[in-house]
């Protein structure tokens, strides 16, 4: 939503001749109330080193300029500020300077109710606003204590180890000594404190009532001591802060003896004590300590001053009331009366509880927790009234009026050569009669700036709420603003008019730094001192918006209330603050217009007889019928005619018209009637809830049968592929972080809002490398890492093995019937790595050859193994490819005599062997038939080598060619 607190802010920046920077704090903290430190408080004067800060009216002073202050005490009609140079006194009612006393910060020995004491030359010198206020003589030896006014200044002295009281009328004894040691004590007004030994008995607490003039002590407490303090810093009552051997401590005087705290490391403050350690204070008020965040300057009405460890004075409240400022704040607080300056950038801010924080025109109350300014509501509306235009007698009545607008709590009217500004009931610095503001106005604006009046000499004129003229900016109006508002920042007044008509919406901002014109979405109508405003999706408010039942044809709003009258004739009041709305069905007649006021009152505007009537909420709901609404789930929503008023429950006032409730949650059949209440009745509505199923697939490169998660918070596990019951139309946040029966995927977070029956698909993504081992035979498989064996188990024909390992390198050995495979997987990110391990035989050795010739081309040549078995044969000469080893190489043919060789082959190689016959010379013997056996043995040679798959090579030209028989 475009909010006109935004662009003012925007603006200003633009318009303004100074650069501004602002910041927003995410959580609670002080309020700043001076950018340096502060050393003491004379209401309404805050004492810093450099000046005086009034805190009512946020004025700064330096009435010592050239020194720093050191400490401060407030007296009657003016304060001391002590100085290194000097003590300066001022009035209290303009903290201006008085007097002087030009003696050094060293020279003091007493401070009390605006009184110092100067110890010049063994003379006590008091000194005042007018000058000496008295010489006392001092005692040799002794040492000042303490210094009071009580009728006339009055010391407390040790006096060469006995106390005693002094003043301008002499000395008395108080008969309290440290008994070898040094007593010790402190006057607070007419009251002395004192530690030490009577008699020799003690040690002992001692109080006295005492006096100046006449000099006296009088008894009034004794208590037993368990030690006599080395100074007395503080004393309330019965409490004191005092300094013992350990550091420091709180003592208590009860019932006859003293009680001891020790609080060790700390230093005395005004109103208790300050840890170094922690950073806080610890300030007595109303008799408990509270703690505040630095060193406490000084403490009045449950608040206390303080110093933090940057040099920067806040306000601490002992309760705190969180401010969330969305907005600059310029205003001022009130704890009881005491009033202080404010100005907050946007932020969150604890202030004291209970106070009031005027800003503009507005008073918020705090009363403890937290306070949005400008208001935000956050719940729906709470009760709804459904009624008729009564015949209700006005409040207030104004006639001849010409123009009106409301804002900011008030309501303002444009009357003949005035304006008037009403504010009932909420404004506590604005007179209880109207603000009259003579002049001939024509329209007007109220906001957290002022009143802003549009004259007809062409000029915008600002006013305070009180009718002090603020500024003054030329301006040409030529259109009736649909809204006009005063706002200020970084130092300057801005006047914003609104303007709405068939080409759009435009907003003008006048300020000092000249105007400017935006264009608007969409016309607006707000309020942004509450935030409240009422634009075409309905009525908004920070963390609220309530649909608007009808087209709006005119809208007001004012503080945390709008009011808009809908093109049904019907008028809507929506009053945030209480969380109620009034719908009157249907408004009144005639063209009128309505603004809502705090205090239960509605203002209505007859422009056509230019008269405002003024009437109250609670005449519009006489005897009207209640009827309460209660509905399950308690989720579900509540309206009536169209407009939501509640979740679980809602109530409504209703008087004799028919009204349609109307009642619907996600995941569950809506309800709708139309009741006409002639009684007060109980309305309870039970939804039936819409299911869906859903089923749960998995995407996964690895198996998934089961995960397990949450939905909505609710544990689950479930096997993949089933089905979830669901509500329609529920979002559901489905988180799967197991998976079975490998847990190797990534969480998986989803937002799913089933309206019917669908799929919920969640895919895995591997947070860690796996591999997937396959065999195809029965097989034992090892997977080792540098040596390590990380898995040694049995893969089953076609069944896949996924093992998770960590990125590396590693060694897979997979076996079966004498058979094996190696492989070495090299892993490195998380995804699936596939291998087929099916164990194989080994493979063969490369094979060699051999070539064999013979010298003579019919010759046999033979390759045989060492044992005889014939590899090859051939005619003249044989190639054969054989395994590596030792082969027998033999050539024989007739009438030569038979050759043979032993040959080794290595792999791959080739083995030349040449075979030379030598011939055989004898007696041919007389064969008959010689060519019939020649023919018979051919024929049995053939059959041989044809049994055996031999060859034969048969000589031809060239001899190398071979023909296989």
């Amino acid at each position: 939503m475009w909010t006109a607190a935004l662009l003012i802010l925007l603006i200003a920046v633009a318009l303004s001749p100074y650069t501004v920077s602002t910041s927003a704090k995410a959580s609670a903290t002080l309020p700043v109330l001076l950018n340096g430190s502060s050393v003491g408080l004379c209401y309404p004067y805050l004492i810093a080193q450099d000046g005086v800060l009034n805190l009512a009216t946020g004025s700064f002073t330096d009435p010592w300029p050239g020194d720093v202050a050191l400490g401060a005490s407030c007296g009657d009609g003016f304060m001391a500020v002590l100085g290194y140079q000097g003590t300066y006194f001022l009035y209290s009612s303009n903290a201006s300077l008085a007097w002087v006393v030009r003696e050094p910060y060293s020279d003091i020995i007493g401070v009390y109710n605006g009184m110092v004491v100067y110890n010049l030359s063994n003379e006590a010198y008091v000194e005042g606003p007018r000058g000496t206020a008295a010489v006392i003589p001092l005692p040799q030896g002794s040492r000042v204590l303490s210094f009071s006014y009580a009728n006339g200044p009055l010391l407390l002295e040790d006096v060469n180890g006995t106390l005693a009281l002094q003043s301008p009328q002499g000395m008395l004894s108080l008969n309290v000594s440290g008994l070898g040691g040094q007593p010790a004590g402190i006057l607070n007004g007419t009251r002395a404190y004192v530690f030490g030994y009577i008699d020799g008995q003690g040690p002992m607490l001692l109080i006295f009532d005492v006096s100046a003039s006449p000099l006296r002590a009088v008894p009034v407490g004794e208590f037993v001591a368990s030690f006599v303090p080395l100074a007395v810093y503080r004393a309330w009552g019965d409490e004191l802060v005092v300094q013992g051997l350990p550091g420091l401590e709180l003592v208590t005087a009860c019932c006859g003896r003293t009680r001891v705290q020790v609080i060790g490391d700390a230093l005395p403050v005004p109103d208790g004590y300050y840890m170094p350690s922690s950073g806080y204070s610890y300030v007595m008020s109303g008799g408990s300590w509270y703690p505040v965040p630095g060193l406490e300057v000084a403490s009045l009405g449950g608040v206390a001053f303080i110093t933090d460890y940057n040099g920067v004075t806040m306000l601490a409240p002992a309760v705190p009331t969180t401010l969330v400022a969305g907005v600059p704040v310029y205003g001022t607080l009130n704890v009881s009366g005491l009033l202080v300056r404010l100005n907050l950038t946007p932020g969150a801010y604890e202030l004291p509880t209970p106070s009031l924080l005027a800003v503009g025109n507005r008073l918020l109350d705090l009363l403890g927790g937290a306070l949005a300014y400008p208001a935000k509501v956050t719940g729906p509306v709470g009760a709804v009234y459904i009624v008729r235009p009564p015949a209700a007698s006005p409040v207030e009545a104004f006639s001849q009026v010409t123009y009106m607008a409301s804002g900011d709590g008030s309501l303002l009217l444009v009357v003949p050569s005035k304006a008037m500004v009403i504010s009932p009931g909420v404004n506590i610095t604005l007179p209880l009669r109207p603000l009259v503001i003579p002049g001939e106005w024509l329209y007007g604006g109220l906001g957290p700036g002022g009143i802003a009046l549009y004259s007809s000499n062409g000029t915008i004129y600002v006013f305070s709420y009180g009718g002090s003229p603020l500024a003054a900016y030329r301006a040409n109006i030529t259109f009736v603003p649909t809204y006009m508002g005063v706002y200020r920042a970084y130092g300057g007044y801005y006047v914003m008019v609104e303007s709405s008509g068939p080409f759009g919406a435009y907003m003008y901002v006048y300020g000092p730094g000249g105007a400017s014109e935006y264009r608007l979405p969409s016309p607006v109508v707000e309020d942004p001192s509450s935030g409240v405003a009422v634009t075409p999706a309905g009525v908004q408010a920070p963390g609220l918006n309530i649909s608007l039942p009808a087209v709006v044809s005119t809208a007001s709003v004012n503080g945390a209330s709008a009011a808009f009258q809908g093109t049904d004739g019907n008028l809507y009041i929506v009053n945030l603050s209480s969380m109620t709305e009034y719908v009157v069905m249907p408004a009144w007649g005639g063209y009128l217009r309505y603004a809502p006021l705090p205090g239960g009152l509605l203002a209505i505007y007859n422009e056509s007889s230019f008269t405002v009537e003024i009437i109250s909420y609670e005449d519009l709901v006489q005897g009207a019928w209640q009827v309460n609404i209660s509905a399950a789930p308690p989720s579900a929503a509540i309206y009536i005619n169209g407009t939501r008023v509640g979740v679980g429950s809602a109530t409504v006032y209703d008087v004799a018209t028919p009204i349609n409730v109307t009642v619907s949650a996600a995941g569950y059949a809506a309800y709708s009637s139309t009741v006409l209440p002639l009684t007060s009745e109980d309305i309870k509505v039970s939804l039936r809830p819409i299911t869906v199923y859903a089923a749960l697939s998995v995407a996964s490169p690895i198996p998934v049968s089961y995960v397990g998660g949450y939905i909505n918070g609710s544990s689950f596990r479930l096997p993949v592929n089933s089905s979830l019951q669901l509500l329609s139309g529920i979002p559901y946040e489905v988180e799967v972080n197991h998976f079975y029966p490998l847990n190797v995927c990534a969480p998986v977070s989803e937002l799913v809002t089933m309206k019917s029956n669908g799929t919920i698909e969640v895919v895995c993504s591997l947070t860690t490398p796996v591999l997937r081992l396959v065999s195809s035979l029965p097989a034992s498989v090892k997977v080792s890492k540098s040596g390590v064996t990380v898995f040694s188990g049995q893969l089953e024909p076609g069944v896949p093995l996924y093992l998770p390992v960590s990125p590396g390198s590693y060694e897979v050995l997979s076996a079966a019937n004498g058979l094996s495979a190696s492989i070495t997987a090299n892993v490195t990110l998380p995804q699936l790595y596939s291998y087929n391990v099916t164990p194989t035989a080994p493979p063969a050795p490369p094979r060699g050859t051999i070539e064999a010739v013979s010298n003579v081309s019919s010759a046999s040549v033979y390759v045989r193994f060492p044992n005889g078995t014939i590899v090859a044969v051939g005619v003249g000469r044989v190639e054969v490819s054989v395994s590596p080893g030792q082969y027998v190489v033999s050539a024989e043919g007739r009438g030569y005599a038979g050759v043979n060789r032993t040959v080794t082959v290595s792999p791959g190689s080739t083995v030349n062997v040449t075979l030379g016959l030598v011939p055989v010379m004898h007696r041919a013997p007389v064969v008959r038939n010689v060519k019939y056996y020649i023919i018979a043995g051919a024929l049995a040679a053939t059959a041989i080598a044809a049994y055996m798959g031999y060859s034969y090579y048969r000589s031809r030209s060239p001899y190398q060619e071979q023909q296989e028989i």
